[in-house]
């Protein structure tokens, strides 16, 4: 399990690879940037679910 700040800081990691990375670090960035988004609207919605 991760928490909601490690996924946004494995983004951060993603978006912050060398030049000949970049392209893929940005599109895998979108996807945990959107899961995360996705569990912090899930959590909000249902309180004491345990999403961080």
């Amino acid at each position: 399990e991760v928490t909601l700040r490690e996924i946004a800081a494995m983004a951060d990691s993603l978006e912050s690879l060398p030049p000949n990375w970049i392209d893929w670090g940005r599109f895998r960035a979108t996807a945990h940037r959107l899961v995360g988004e996705l569990l912090s609207d899930q959590g909000r919605r249902c309180p004491g679910n345990g999403v961080q």
